[in-house]
């Protein structure tokens, strides 16, 4: 509404979804041909998409590589032991996700990654660096039990600073978004700075 709002646009067609509280880019069409075009992309698996993440701790050490990097492959679906129904988790009944962590820098017990998704499911990001030990900075959802969400939900944000919980959004970042032009064919790539997620983990401490 405000970008059909400030540009005079008639209708807007959404290519892809970020989740709340998630930053950065995030595409949009003008023209329904276009829009299925695009659709076709993402379907045929030709948009390529980069994020920058900040986990509560660092990757699985593994001593053969130079660079912490994690590439996690485990079906995601509902959770089936929480209340909450919004709720994912690592689940053999779920579909396939694939997800590739690769540790860019160290912040004391903290991490930024570069996180790359082969798959498009619901919280995956949050969910497999949940599972791996280290939730993103800021993740109620994956970050606090199932009780601390729900009374997070009904407080706000007084019950995180009762549990000195870091932040009051999550810390991830769709960095780089890459696809070929719907018309021809050129490779595009929309990029969104991610500085401010260092200076937001910062400010935090």
């Amino acid at each position: 509404s405000l970008l059909k709002a400030q540009f005079d646009w008639k209708k807007l067609y959404t290519l892809h979804r970020l989740d709340r509280e998630t930053s950065g880019v995030i595409i949009f069409a003008k023209r329904h041909e276009i829009a299925q075009t695009m659709a076709a992309h993402f379907r045929n698996k030709r948009i390529n998409k980069i994020y920058s993440a900040v986990l509560s701790n660092h990757l699985p050490d593994n001593s053969e590589q130079e660079v912490a990097e994690v590439y996690i492959s485990l079906p995601i679906g509902q959770d089936l032991n929480s209340d909450i129904r919004i709720k994912q988790s690592v689940n053999p009944q779920g579909k396939t996700c694939q997800t590739h962590f690769r540790e860019i820098k160290k912040f004391g017990d903290y991490s930024l990654v570069e996180v790359r998704t082969f798959t498009g499911r619901t919280h995956q990001i949050r969910v497999h660096a949940a599972h791996l030990g280290c939730s993103i900075v800021g993740d109620k959802l994956y970050g606090l039990p199932n009780d601390g969400f729900i009374s997070w939900l009904s407080e706000g944000d007084d019950y995180l600073r009762a549990q000195n919980f870091p932040l009051h959004r999550q810390l991830l970042h769709a960095l780089e978004i890459r696809f070929p032009h719907p018309v021809t064919s050129e490779e595009i790539i929309i990029r969104a700075d991610d500085k401010n997620l260092i200076s937001e983990l910062e400010q935090s401490l």
